[in-house]
């Protein structure tokens, strides 16, 4: 599911392995378990964050090869702002 839609927005972006970390960012609860359990079911290791901070702190500590996020987060921040902390950390 993800890496044919990843390959198909993005031509040149590498399609991850079956067991990388793709963080989900999303404050709506229903949503971000949704995701999650699709990209689980599909065999991917998972990590959420509700909001940035929570992203920004996993991203210190945990390897992750992709970032799902939400572009419009309600707490803190928006998903652009995290997306170019997280190409900074890695």
């Amino acid at each position: 599911m993800v890496p044919f839609a990843a390959a198909f927005v993005c031509p040149s972006m590498p399609v991850p392995d079956r067991a990388a970390t793709i963080l989900i960012v999303e404050d709506e609860p229903t949503v971000c378990e949704l995701a999650a359990e699709a990209l689980i079911e599909e065999g991917y290791r998972v990590l959420t964050a509700a909001d940035a901070w929570e992203a920004e702190a996993i991203l210190a500590r945990e390897s992750v090869d992709l970032l799902f996020t939400d572009i419009d987060l309600a707490r803190n921040t928006n998903g652009l702002s995290l997306g170019r902390v997280c190409r900074e950390l890695s």
